[in-house]
């Protein structure tokens, strides 16, 4: 069995632009891992009104890591 793996998308302290693309990444996310067959749980998700400032997920399966790894680091 593999261990699950623990992905956060944070806006830090961004504009109203990168709570807008962070609900997108997060759609996009949440697409290819079941495409992917990954599991996917959000532990917890900080909502405003444009979007989401911030949120943690639990990915799980075969193509967890693979899928994490894709999603590491900045976006612009």
């Amino acid at each position: 069995m593999v261990n699950p793996l623990y992905e956060q998308i944070s806006t830090a302290q961004g504009p109203a632009e990168c709570c807008i693309f962070a609900r997108f990444v997060l759609g996009r996310l949440l697409a290819e891992a079941k495409a992917e067959g990954v599991g996917v749980e959000i532990i917890s998700e900080t909502a405003d009104k444009h979007g989401i400032m911030s949120a943690v997920l639990k990915l799980d399966g075969k193509h967890a890591e693979t899928l994490a790894q894709r999603w590491q680091g900045s976006l612009q």
